[in-house]
């Protein structure tokens, strides 16, 4: 017996198709008008909207990372320390203004040498940040990048909260520490490491 909707193989005096659900004619019945009621929609295409679902959800991940997402303060911060514990200094450099790296610059070979001192023993966790509102401490930065005779938009300033734990020579220590990270020019760049 085939079901007369989707041509489906069922089982011989089978009430109802196992494929659409349409409502067959049990044996010395007469087929039950469902009274212009369409059967349930086939399953065959449940597969392809998950995959067009998956897609759209993995584009949107894409343009909130690309269009802000991967550059927040937070992220910079986190960056920065990665970037410097795997020794790495060019890399951790791109997290601070252009023109503020020279001073760090200049003191690439200690950076790097007491870095190496501690090697594995150091690991670094953001605990969070918060938006800075204090006219007087926005205008601390705003005279930071005059210093530096950078002319491009100061937007919104965060206190980054970040909390190093030192495990040396069985010695163990935490403290934390605020690294002020400013959106400048559009982009998020290290101030003041704390």
């Amino acid at each position: 017996m085939n079901c007369p909707n989707c041509g489906t193989q069922l089982p011989e005096g089978a009430p109802f198709c196992q494929t659409c659900g349409a409502q067959l004619a049990a044996p010395g019945y007469a087929p039950v008008d469902a009274g212009g009621v369409q059967p349930a929609p086939k399953k065959k295409n449940l597969p392809l909207i998950i995959g067009i679902a998956a897609a759209a959800i993995a584009v949107i991940v894409l343009l909130v990372v690309l269009l802000g997402g991967g550059n927040s303060p937070e992220g910079v911060v986190e960056d920065f320390y990665d970037a410097l514990l795997s020794g790495d200094l060019d890399e951790a450099l791109e997290y601070v203004h252009p023109d503020m790296v020279g001073e760090i610059d200049g003191e690439a070979d200690e950076i790097i040498a007491a870095l190496a001192m501690f090697e594995d023993s150091i690991e670094i966790d953001v605990l969070g940040s918060e938006l800075i509102d204090d006219d007087y401490e926005i205008e601390d930065v705003q005279d930071l990048l005059d210093e530096y005779d950078i002319d491009e938009d100061l937007g919104d300033v965060y206190e980054v909260e970040v909390e190093i734990a030192i495990n040396f020579m069985g010695m163990n220590q935490t403290q934390t520490s605020d690294v002020i990270v400013a959106e400048i020019g559009g982009t998020y760049y290290i101030v003041d490491a704390g």
